[in-house]
Protein backbone atom coordinates (compact mmCIF):
# COMPACT_ATOMS: atom_id res chain seq x y z
CA UNK A 1 0.00 0.00 0.00
CA UNK A 2 1.45 3.25 -1.17
CA UNK A 3 0.80 6.75 0.99
CA UNK A 4 1.77 9.87 0.61
CA UNK A 5 2.76 13.16 2.08
CA UNK A 6 1.24 16.32 2.50
CA UNK A 7 1.86 19.86 2.67
CA UNK A 8 -1.18 21.64 4.69
CA UNK A 9 -1.95 25.74 4.24
CA UNK A 10 -3.29 27.98 6.44
CA UNK A 11 -2.60 27.21 9.94
CA UNK A 12 -0.93 24.08 9.79
CA UNK A 13 -0.31 23.42 13.42
CA UNK A 14 -4.00 24.44 13.78
CA UNK A 15 -5.31 21.68 11.70
CA UNK A 16 -3.43 19.14 13.59
CA UNK A 17 -4.96 20.45 16.47
CA UNK A 18 -8.33 20.26 15.99
CA UNK A 19 -8.33 17.40 14.26
CA UNK A 20 -6.48 15.67 17.43
CA UNK A 21 -4.60 12.43 17.88
CA UNK A 22 -7.12 9.68 16.04
CA UNK A 23 -6.69 5.73 16.89
CA UNK A 24 -4.52 3.39 14.63
CA UNK A 25 -7.64 1.74 13.02
CA UNK A 26 -7.92 5.57 11.40
CA UNK A 27 -5.52 4.56 9.25
CA UNK A 28 -7.29 2.08 7.02
CA UNK A 29 -11.39 3.10 8.09
CA UNK A 30 -14.70 2.23 5.71
CA UNK A 31 -12.47 -0.14 3.96
CA UNK A 32 -14.73 -3.00 4.63
CA UNK A 33 -17.64 -0.24 2.90
CA UNK A 34 -15.72 -0.97 -0.55
CA UNK A 35 -16.15 -3.54 -2.57
CA UNK A 36 -15.52 -4.95 -6.00
CA UNK A 37 -18.13 -4.79 -8.60
CA UNK A 38 -19.72 -8.13 -9.51
CA UNK A 39 -20.71 -8.64 -13.12
CA UNK A 40 -24.78 -8.36 -11.78
CA UNK A 41 -23.36 -4.52 -9.75
CA UNK A 42 -23.48 -1.10 -11.70
CA UNK A 43 -21.73 1.68 -10.21
CA UNK A 44 -24.14 4.91 -10.08
CA UNK A 45 -21.97 8.17 -9.56
CA UNK A 46 -24.36 11.11 -8.92
CA UNK A 47 -23.26 14.31 -10.44
CA UNK A 48 -26.46 15.67 -10.21
CA UNK A 49 -27.41 18.47 -7.83
CA UNK A 50 -30.21 15.97 -6.57
CA UNK A 51 -30.38 12.73 -4.44
CA UNK A 52 -31.15 9.80 -5.94
CA UNK A 53 -34.09 8.25 -3.34
CA UNK A 54 -35.05 4.80 -5.60
CA UNK A 55 -33.93 3.19 -8.46
CA UNK A 56 -36.37 0.84 -10.57
CA UNK A 57 -35.25 -1.77 -13.14
CA UNK A 58 -37.99 -3.87 -15.36
CA UNK A 59 -38.69 -5.45 -18.30
CA UNK A 60 -39.76 -3.02 -21.03
CA UNK A 61 -42.68 -5.40 -21.52
CA UNK A 62 -43.45 -5.21 -17.53
CA UNK A 63 -46.28 -2.60 -16.12
CA UNK A 64 -45.16 -2.97 -12.50
CA UNK A 65 -42.03 -1.06 -11.26
CA UNK A 66 -41.30 -3.93 -8.88
CA UNK A 67 -39.01 -3.44 -5.51
CA UNK A 68 -36.61 -0.68 -5.61
CA UNK A 69 -32.91 -1.60 -6.36
CA UNK A 70 -30.81 0.75 -4.24
CA UNK A 71 -30.19 0.02 -0.64
CA UNK A 72 -30.24 3.45 0.20
CA UNK A 73 -30.30 7.02 -1.23
CA UNK A 74 -27.38 7.57 -3.11
CA UNK A 75 -26.90 11.62 -2.12
CA UNK A 76 -25.56 14.19 -5.23
CA UNK A 77 -22.12 14.08 -5.94
CA UNK A 78 -21.70 10.36 -4.19
CA UNK A 79 -21.78 6.92 -5.64
CA UNK A 80 -24.23 3.30 -5.06
CA UNK A 81 -24.19 0.20 -6.21
CA UNK A 82 -27.09 -1.03 -7.96
CA UNK A 83 -27.56 -4.74 -8.04
CA UNK A 84 -29.80 -7.18 -9.82
CA UNK A 85 -30.04 -10.58 -9.53
CA UNK A 86 -28.96 -13.59 -11.71
CA UNK A 87 -32.13 -14.37 -12.87
CA UNK A 88 -32.58 -10.87 -13.54
CA UNK A 89 -29.47 -10.85 -15.77
CA UNK A 90 -30.32 -13.98 -17.66
CA UNK A 91 -33.47 -12.68 -18.79
CA UNK A 92 -33.34 -11.76 -22.84
CA UNK A 93 -35.31 -8.53 -23.00
CA UNK A 94 -34.66 -5.14 -22.84
CA UNK A 95 -35.09 -3.07 -19.55
CA UNK A 96 -37.04 0.56 -18.45
CA UNK A 97 -34.88 2.51 -15.41
CA UNK A 98 -36.55 4.62 -13.27
CA UNK A 99 -35.18 6.79 -11.53
CA UNK A 100 -36.46 8.93 -8.85
CA UNK A 101 -34.70 12.56 -7.44
CA UNK A 102 -35.88 14.08 -4.43
CA UNK A 103 -33.70 18.12 -5.00
CA UNK A 104 -32.75 19.74 -1.14
CA UNK A 105 -35.45 22.45 -1.35
CA UNK A 106 -37.94 21.06 -3.90
CA UNK A 107 -40.40 18.18 -4.82
CA UNK A 108 -39.00 15.15 -6.18
CA UNK A 109 -39.71 13.86 -9.35
CA UNK A 110 -38.47 10.92 -11.69
CA UNK A 111 -36.73 10.45 -14.78
CA UNK A 112 -36.89 6.90 -16.90
CA UNK A 113 -34.89 5.66 -19.31
CA UNK A 114 -36.42 3.04 -21.88
CA UNK A 115 -35.48 -0.04 -23.50
CA UNK A 116 -32.01 -0.24 -22.44
CA UNK A 117 -29.48 -2.64 -23.11
CA UNK A 118 -29.13 -4.33 -19.46
CA UNK A 119 -25.85 -5.96 -20.34
CA UNK A 120 -24.22 -2.91 -21.65
CA UNK A 121 -24.36 -1.41 -17.68
CA UNK A 122 -23.68 -4.46 -15.87
CA UNK A 123 -20.40 -4.84 -13.81
CA UNK A 124 -19.40 -0.72 -15.38
CA UNK A 125 -19.17 2.62 -13.53
CA UNK A 126 -22.81 4.33 -14.59
CA UNK A 127 -22.25 8.38 -14.45
CA UNK A 128 -26.05 10.33 -14.16
CA UNK A 129 -25.66 13.80 -14.78
CA UNK A 130 -27.79 17.18 -16.02
CA UNK A 131 -26.52 18.89 -19.15
CA UNK A 132 -27.03 22.81 -19.17
CA UNK A 133 -30.01 22.67 -20.86
CA UNK A 134 -31.69 20.56 -17.92
CA UNK A 135 -31.53 17.13 -19.99
CA UNK A 136 -30.87 14.18 -17.21
CA UNK A 137 -28.50 11.66 -18.87
CA UNK A 138 -26.92 8.10 -18.67
CA UNK A 139 -23.95 7.07 -19.71
CA UNK A 140 -20.95 4.41 -19.04
CA UNK A 141 -17.71 5.97 -17.85
CA UNK A 142 -15.01 4.87 -20.38
CA UNK A 143 -12.14 3.59 -17.67
CA UNK A 144 -9.97 2.39 -20.23
CA UNK A 145 -9.00 5.12 -22.71
CA UNK A 146 -8.32 7.62 -20.38
CA UNK A 147 -7.03 7.79 -16.53
CA UNK A 148 -9.79 7.51 -14.15
CA UNK A 149 -10.66 6.75 -10.49
CA UNK A 150 -13.01 6.83 -7.51
CA UNK A 151 -12.57 9.64 -5.20
CA UNK A 152 -13.00 8.93 -1.51
CA UNK A 153 -13.67 11.57 1.32
CA UNK A 154 -12.89 9.46 4.43
CA UNK A 155 -11.55 12.77 6.55
CA UNK A 156 -14.40 13.55 8.98
CA UNK A 157 -15.31 16.13 7.23
CA UNK A 158 -16.56 18.20 4.04
CA UNK A 159 -14.40 18.53 0.97
CA UNK A 160 -15.28 21.69 -0.71
CA UNK A 161 -12.58 22.10 -3.37
CA UNK A 162 -10.65 19.28 -5.25
CA UNK A 163 -7.62 20.06 -7.98
CA UNK A 164 -5.47 18.45 -9.67
CA UNK A 165 -2.78 20.02 -12.08
CA UNK A 166 0.78 19.72 -13.69
CA UNK A 167 3.61 20.53 -11.13
CA UNK A 168 4.40 22.93 -13.81
CA UNK A 169 1.18 25.04 -13.73
CA UNK A 170 0.78 28.56 -12.38
CA UNK A 171 -3.39 27.92 -11.89
CA UNK A 172 -5.23 25.01 -10.04
CA UNK A 173 -7.20 24.47 -13.16
CA UNK A 174 -10.93 23.47 -13.25
CA UNK A 175 -12.19 22.52 -9.78
CA UNK A 176 -12.45 18.72 -10.52
CA UNK A 177 -16.20 18.18 -8.09
CA UNK A 178 -19.63 19.91 -8.73
CA UNK A 179 -20.81 19.71 -5.39
CA UNK A 180 -18.99 19.89 -1.80
CA UNK A 181 -18.19 15.94 -0.73
CA UNK A 182 -19.16 15.25 2.37
CA UNK A 183 -17.89 12.66 4.49
CA UNK A 184 -18.02 8.75 3.47
CA UNK A 185 -19.26 10.65 -0.01
CA UNK A 186 -17.07 9.11 -3.26
CA UNK A 187 -17.12 10.67 -6.89
CA UNK A 188 -15.61 9.69 -10.12
CA UNK A 189 -12.49 11.75 -11.35
CA UNK A 190 -11.84 11.59 -14.86
CA UNK A 191 -8.96 12.84 -17.14
CA UNK A 192 -9.22 13.21 -20.32
CA UNK A 193 -7.02 11.98 -23.36
CA UNK A 194 -4.83 15.00 -23.13
CA UNK A 195 -3.68 14.60 -19.04
CA UNK A 196 -3.84 11.23 -19.45
CA UNK A 197 -1.44 10.73 -22.10
CA UNK A 198 0.78 13.67 -19.76
CA UNK A 199 4.12 13.05 -19.27
CA UNK A 200 3.49 15.84 -16.34
CA UNK A 201 3.80 15.56 -11.97
CA UNK A 202 0.41 16.24 -11.26
CA UNK A 203 -0.13 17.88 -7.57
CA UNK A 204 -3.46 17.42 -5.72
CA UNK A 205 -4.89 20.30 -3.57
CA UNK A 206 -8.20 19.95 -1.25
CA UNK A 207 -10.16 22.40 0.23
CA UNK A 208 -11.64 21.37 3.88
CA UNK A 209 -14.21 23.01 5.82
CA UNK A 210 -13.35 22.30 9.46
CA UNK A 211 -15.98 24.56 11.96
CA UNK A 212 -16.57 27.62 9.74
CA UNK A 213 -12.67 27.74 8.35
CA UNK A 214 -11.08 26.47 5.34
CA UNK A 215 -8.40 24.58 5.46
CA UNK A 216 -6.42 23.89 1.99
CA UNK A 217 -3.75 20.41 2.03
CA UNK A 218 -1.67 20.12 -1.30
CA UNK A 219 0.13 16.40 -2.46
CA UNK A 220 2.98 16.77 -4.80
CA UNK A 221 3.87 14.21 -7.23
CA UNK A 222 0.30 12.35 -7.54
CA UNK A 223 1.10 9.71 -9.29
CA UNK A 224 -1.99 9.30 -11.58
CA UNK A 225 -1.35 6.03 -13.40
CA UNK A 226 -0.76 4.27 -9.61
CA UNK A 227 -4.53 4.84 -8.81
CA UNK A 228 -6.03 4.29 -12.20
CA UNK A 229 -8.95 2.28 -12.30
CA UNK A 230 -8.85 1.87 -8.16
CA UNK A 231 -10.12 3.94 -5.41
CA UNK A 232 -8.28 7.01 -3.88
CA UNK A 233 -9.22 7.15 -0.49
CA UNK A 234 -8.15 10.35 1.63
CA UNK A 235 -8.29 9.23 5.42
CA UNK A 236 -6.25 11.22 8.48
CA UNK A 237 -3.94 9.24 10.25
CA UNK A 238 -3.77 8.97 14.08
CA UNK A 239 -1.43 11.43 14.06
CA UNK A 240 -4.04 14.10 13.00
CA UNK A 241 -2.28 14.69 9.46
CA UNK A 242 -3.99 13.80 6.24
CA UNK A 243 -3.04 10.84 3.82
CA UNK A 244 -4.33 9.09 0.62
CA UNK A 245 -3.66 5.64 -0.30
CA UNK A 246 -4.85 3.10 -3.45
CA UNK A 247 -7.71 0.49 -2.36
CA UNK A 248 -8.45 -2.14 -5.07
CA UNK A 249 -12.02 -1.73 -5.34
CA UNK A 250 -15.10 0.13 -5.68
CA UNK A 251 -17.94 1.97 -3.70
Amino acid sequence: MKRMGMKVFCLAMALVLVLGALPATAETPKAQKLATLGSTDMQFNNNTGASITEVYLYPNYSSSLGAAHNKGWIYAQNSGVISITAAEARRNCLWNMKIMFKPGNGRAFSVTWEDIDLQGYLGRVVEIKVNDNGTYNMSVVNQSSNIGFTFYNDLGYTISEIYFYPANSSTWGQMRNNRALADQGSIYINFNSTESTSSARWCMRIQLQISGSWYYVEFDDVDLNYYNGSTMVLTINYSGNVEMYRYDGSI
